[in-house]
Parts: C-alpha cells; sequence; structure tokens
C-alpha cells in the first residue's frame, strides 16, 4: 500500500513519557472524492464522505458500493475473534450491517421516519440505538435490535440525541447525550435503565455542542465544537471540567475527541492536534494545521492508531509507538503463549520497580491489569474469552505492548 508521510516521530516530551506519533496519509481508492468520516473498529474501519464509502482493512482502503449515492453515517460494532466485523450504519436513509464474504453493506429494513444517530453494540444480536424523526421534529427515542427486529424502548419529545451519544454498558445501563430541544431541555447526560430517562449532568448552555467518547465504559469525556472538555466518572458520578476554552481559540479543537487511555485524550480541530493529561491537564500540541481548507473533522482511534479524516479529503493514520529502547523491549516475556488459565509475564529489567500490566480486547478495552515491582508476575486469564489479546506493560520507560493468545 502506498502511503505518504507526512510527520515521521514527532517526539512529545511532556506528554506521554516514551511515546513517539507518525502519520502517514492513507492513499484513497477514488482521489476525486473526499473523506469527511472515519469508525475505526479493531484492526480495521470504515471511512468515507459524500457519496463516498470505504472499507479499511488494515492496511489500505477499499471502496465499497453501499450505501449508494449517500455519505457514509453512523457506525458501531466490533471485531470478533477470528477478525471479521460485527458493525452496523445508518446513513438516515438507510440501515444496514456489514457482510464480512462479500466486504460489504447489507440493507436491513427498519422502522418508518427514524434515523438512527448512534449505535452501541452489546453483543451479538443485542444492539441499542438512539433515533430521530425524520419529520423535522427531531424527538428522540431508543430502540433495541435482537437480529432479527426493533423494538422501541421509549420516545419522548423532551430528546434528541446526539451524534454517536449512546453507549450500552449493559441492558439495563445505557448512557446517552441528548441534544437540546428548543423551550423544553437543555444538553444533558442521560442514564437509561430500560424503564426510567434520568438526567445525570445538564451542560452550560452557549459553550457549543458536544460529543463523547470513552476508552473503558466507565470514564467519560466530552467535547464542545467550541473547545470545552469534560470529564464523567461514571462510578462517582461526578462530572469535572478540564479545560474551558478561551475565545480566542474558540472552535480551533472542538471537531473530534478520542482516549487512549482515561489518563490521556487527543482534541482535534482547526488548530491540528493536541493531547491533554488528564491527571495534571496539561496540554501538549502534537500536529499543527492552520490550512482552512485542511482541518481536521473528524478522528477515530481502536489499538494504538488514531485516524483523521480532513476538510480537503484526505484520510491521515497517527500511529502511536513506544520510544523505549528496543533492547529493553525485548526483556518482556509472555509465556505460556497460547495459554488456557495462566500467564507469566517476565520482565528482568533492573532499575525499573513499578510496573502496570493491561490485558486489551481486539476493540482496545481493558479487561484485566495488576501492578507489580518484581522481575515475574502471574496472571489469572481464566475468566477471558478465547482470542487474541494485546498486553501493555507501563512503566517511567514508557509503554511496551505484545500480544498473546488465550485458548481452551
Amino acid at each position: 500500500m502506498k502511503t505518504t508521510i507526512i510527520i515521521l516521530l514527532l517526539f512529545l516530551t511532556n506528554c506521554l513519557v516514551g511515546q513517539s506519533y507518525s502519520f502517514t496519509e492513507i492513499e484513497s481508492p477514488n482521489p476525486d472524492k473526499g473523506t469527511s468520516s472515519v469508525h475505526m473498529i479493531g484492526e480495521k474501519g470504515f471511512a468515507g464522505g459524500a457519496n463516498y464509502s470505504c472499507y479499511y482493512n488494515g492496511e489500505e482502503l477499499i471502496e465499497v458500493l453501499q450505501p449508494i449515492n449517500y455519505s457514509l453515517g453512523y457506525i458501531g460494532g466490533f471485531e470478533r475473534e477470528d477478525g471479521t466485523l460485527y458493525a452496523f450504519q445508518d446513513n438516515f436513509y438507510r440501515f444496514y450491517q456489514w457482510d464480512n464474504s462479500t466486504e460489504n453493506w447489507v440493507i436491513i429494513p427498519k422502522p418508518e421516519l427514524r434515523s438512527f444517530m448512534g449505535i452501541s453494540v452489546l453483543a451479538e444480536n443485542n444492539v441499542y440505538l438512539c433515533a430521530v424523526n425524520d419529520n423535522d421534529t427531531r424527538y428522540g427515542g431508543i430502540y433495541h435490535y435482537d437480529g432479527n427486529s426493533f423494538t422501541e424502548l421509549t420516545y419522548d419529545f423532551a430528546y434528541s440525541y446526539r451524534p454517536d451519544g449512546i453507549y450500552a454498558k449493559a441492558d439495563n445501563n445505557i448512557l446517552l447525550l441528548a441534544s437540546p430541544t428548543i423551550g423544553v431541555v437543555g444538553q444533558r447526560l442521560i442514564r437509561f435503565d430500560r424503564e426510567n430517562l434520568q438526567t445525570l449532568h445538564t451542560f452550560t448552555d452557549g459553550r457549543g455542542v458536544f460529543s463523547m467518547t470513552t476508552f473503558d465504559g466507565n470514564t467519560f469525556f466530552f467535547l464542545s465544537d467550541n473547545g470545552d472538555v469534560y470529564k464523567w466518572d461514571d462510578a462517582t458520578e461526578i462530572m469535572e471540567q478540564l479545560y474551558a476554552y478561551p475565545d480566542s481559540e474558540r472552535a480551533w479543537f472542538g471537531s473530534a475527541i478520542f482516549a487512549t487511555d482515561n489518563n490521556n485524550i487527543f482534541m482535534a480541530g482547526y488548530g491540528g492536534i493536541r493531547h491533554m493529561n488528564v491527571s495534571t491537564k496539561a496540554i501538549d500540541l502534537v500536529y499543527e494545521e492552520w490550512d482552512v481548507n485542511k482541518y481536521i473533522w473528524d478522528a477515530s482511534y481502536a489499538n494504538g492508531r488514531a485516524f483523521f479524516a480532513t476538510q480537503d479529503g484526505r484520510l491521515v493514520k497517527m500511529t502511536i509507538s513506544s520510544s523505549v529502547d528496543p533492547e529493553t523491549v525485548e526483556q518482556l516475556a509472555i509465556y505460556p503463549n497460547p495459554s488456557i488459565n495462566n500467564i507469566t509475564i517476565e520482565f528482568p529489567v533492573f532499575g525499573i520497580d513499578n510496573k502496570t500490566i493491561e490485558i486489551l480486547d481486539l476493540n482496545g478495552k481493558i479487561v484485566a491489569t495488576t501492578q507489580f515491582s518484581s522481575f515475574k508476575v502471574n496472571m489469572d486469564i481464566s475468566g477471558l474469552s478465547n482470542g487474541v489479546y494485546f498486553l501493555r506493560l507501563s512503566c517511567e520507560e514508557g509503554l511496551i505492548t505484545k500480544k498473546f493468545i488465550k485458548t481452551s
């Protein structure tokens, strides 16, 4: 695959210690059509724009025929253990499911006059969606799809949900980001337990329209299109404002937000890309772009890679990699691999005492964690499903990531 290197190994000494960032432009299969949206799912993903839809297979973009004559819409799903995708898309006009065999979208009949603005997949045949009317009233509803039919769970004239504004933690615990409805309610975070809608937080009026993201489903981050940043801790139900944009940088970094973990978030927009350390609230500029014809329009992150769609139709990949000395990286050992019930992590490096181990699934969700100060530690993985996982070791030198397989 042909790529164009934009920036190579931009080191940020004040951001993630030991991390480097490389930027490459992904070659478009149809240069006459621009990319304005992107959605990563594990190692794969989707990108597109007006009358343009592409599938990213982990190496290159492939143009697909569906949706015909419409822009790429809102997407939700996950990557299966075998590498195939269980994914859905709604582009206002039609609802689709991804067909891995044909590498194309297949139309699924949906309720009339409903557009799904957000799709959250708990498991196969267990999909939650937030919808708005197509008749200009923009009132919102919450639906469940079981693989065969849609069930309307609630429908309220007071709510109109934000794009990608739904996250299902469990069947009775669904978070939603509601848009303001004129004369009724303001912008707010809501919890739905399949019976009642509970307002958790109401955002200050006049600060912009919000989007939300999460790394692990427990901590959520919110970005207004003008640049305000908030953090929601769902365990304590506390909302904290991390950043309030000054008038001098209104909308500079308000187009997209993603989290690489609960302490590191990235915002993008007219000004480029910048990083925030959540614990210190320190901000660093990662990539600067002041050309109004090239600014970042959308972003999506998974498995150490972020993809950005730009105003001029480019798709840019940012790879986050470790700058730990290669000899040190080689000291990290995982055995047995594959493993059934337990793994041993060995890191015999003198002078590095405090180490954290995180195990992530293919969708980037942390499924297990431990800390150790010796050269070796054992972890019980018997509760994990069979499949491929990433083991991430973090220490004062940086991050090291390796793969292992859980089997039976």
